[in-house]
C-alpha cells in the first residue's frame, strides 16, 4: 500500500489546481483586452466583456473583488461582485482567471487636501483661471475617470 501512494503522491503534486467557477457560467466566447477597456471605459459602459489575466490582489476583508493583471502588460482593472455573491480567497493571488463583468466608469471624488496641494502657482501673475491674485494657486485637473468591471461570473484556474 504505501508503495502506491509514494508512486501516486508525486503525481498529486504535480497537477495543476483544479479550476474553481465563481457565479454566473462564463457567457462571452472572446475576451477584450484590459488595455482597450482602460484606453476608452466611457465606450464600453455598461457593456458586459471577458478579461484574461492574473489575480495580483484580492479583498482582505470580505473577498469580494480582486485586480485582475494583463497577460504580458502592466495594465490592470479591478473586478467588483457584491459582498457576499463570490468570494475570493488570498491563496488566488498570481493563478489566472476569465472573468466576465460589465464595465462601470468609477469617477473618484476629490480629496480636498491632495486637490490643495496639486495646485499650482499662476503664471507670472496672470489670470489665468478667472479669479487668480498674483500668487495664488489655479485649480488642480478633475480626478481621471477609472473603470471597473461589476462581476458577473468567473473561472481561476
Amino acid at each position: 500500500m504505501s508503495l502506491k501512494l509514494a508512486i501516486l503522491v508525486p503525481f498529486l503534486m504535480a497537477a495543476p489546481a483544479f479550476a474553481q467557477q465563481f457565479g454566473e457560467p462564463l457567457a462571452l466566447k472572446d475576451a477584450t483586452p484590459i488595455s482597450a477597456i482602460l484606453a476608452d471605459p466611457a465606450a464600453l459602459q455598461g457593456e458586459l466583456v471577458q478579461v484574461k489575466g492574473t489575480i495580483v490582489d484580492v479583498c482582505p476583508k470580505a473577498g469580494c473583488w480582486v485586480v485582475i493583471r494583463e497577460t504580458g502588460a502592466d495594465r490592470q482593472i479591478t473586478f467588483k461582485v457584491e459582498d457576499g455573491a463570490m468570494v475570493f480567497t488570498p491563496g488566488l493571488k498570481g493563478r489566472e482567471i476569465t472573468a466576465e463583468g460589465t464595465v462601470a466608469l468609477m469617477i473618484p471624488k476629490p480629496d480636498p487636501k491632495a486637490e490643495a496641494a496639486k495646485q499650482e502657482p499662476c503664471e507670472g501673475g496672470k489670470d489665468c483661471c478667472g479669479g487668480c491674485a498674483n500668487g495664488e494657486k489655479k485649480p488642480a485637473a478633475p480626478p481621471k475617470p477609472m473603470a471597473r468591471l461589476n462581476g458577473v461570473g468567473a473561472l481561476v484556474k
